[in-house]
């Protein structure tokens, strides 16, 4: 009796007067399968040789059983499992069994490393990706670039615009105080007189009554009068208050208007 198994795998037990076994299983490594080739193989008597898809010798896990009458094919493949055990029964010393078996791993081989479909395809994504986001990285910075120009363009625009508002309304504003000032010295410019009645005697010219048609009250003895350019008087301190209360409408006689 001999037997002989070649290939990648790890021996299990040793051959005894009864038979000899193998385990075979690639530690971290995913199996597609497994693929025996014969190379020679005799049985005698009750001899046989049995096929686990298991590393244990059970019945639900047999996958065939090979004799006299049942001979090993030249080539046969074990799928859906990651490891096998070969045992071999054997007590006839005419009994011999030599195989070959190679496992077909799932993936791809990279260098000394298997790959499997999945990290494969997630290795391959991973360099798409990247290679997309170095590829996308000049327009990414030319579009960054020119979006931050026109960001300093407005922003600069936007300065100028607050900057020429501000300078306009300090101009309305210097030139609204210089007109106010020049009003304010052509109403102190205007000249003041001092209401005495005396009879038919007039002062300018009067108005139908003796009395300040801004504030209804009689004119007094002592009483200024501010003079306007159309000779129309009325109190010193009424016709200033009209004249500020009015300071955004055209100046003008409160009886000529």
């Amino acid at each position: 009796m001999s037997g002989e198994i070649s290939g990648v795998g790890e021996p299990l037990g040793s051959p005894r007067e009864s038979g000899c076994a193998w385990h075979i299983l690639v530690p971290s490594l995913s199996l597609q399968a497994i693929h025996f080739h014969l190379l020679d193989a005799a049985f005698s008597g009750n001899d046989a040789l049995i096929i686990y898809g298991s590393g244990y010798m059970h019945a639900s896990t047999r996958v065939a059983t090979f004799h006299r009458t049942n001979p090993l094919p030249g080539a046969m493949a074990l799928t859906g499992t990651s490891e096998a055990l070969l045992v071999l029964s054997a007590v006839s010393n005419e009994t011999r069994v030599r195989l070959r078996y190679e496992c077909a791993p799932y993936g791809t081989k990279l260098g000394d490393t298997w790959f499997s479909p999945v990290g494969y395809a997630c290795v391959l994504a991973a360099f798409i990706v990247l290679g997309f986001a170095i590829s996308l990285m000049p327009v990414y910075m030319v579009c960054y670039c020119k979006a931050r120009r026109h960001q300093d363009l407005v922003m600069q625009e936007s300065q100028l615009m607050i900057r020429s508002e501000l300078q306009a309304r300090r101009l309305r504003s210097s030139e609204a105080a210089r007109e106010e000032q020049q009003v304010v010295a052509s109403l102190q410019a205007l000249p003041l007189e001092m209401w005495k009645d005396r009879g038919n005697e007039e002062v300018g010219k009067r108005p139908s009554c003796d009395e300040c048609c801004l504030c209804l009250e009689p004119y007094s003895e002592e009483d200024m009068l501010r003079v306007l350019p159309c000779q129309h008087f009325f109190h010193e301190a009424c016709i200033d208050r009209w004249f500020s209360a009015n300071r955004f409408m055209p100046r003008s006689c409160p009886l000529c208007q």
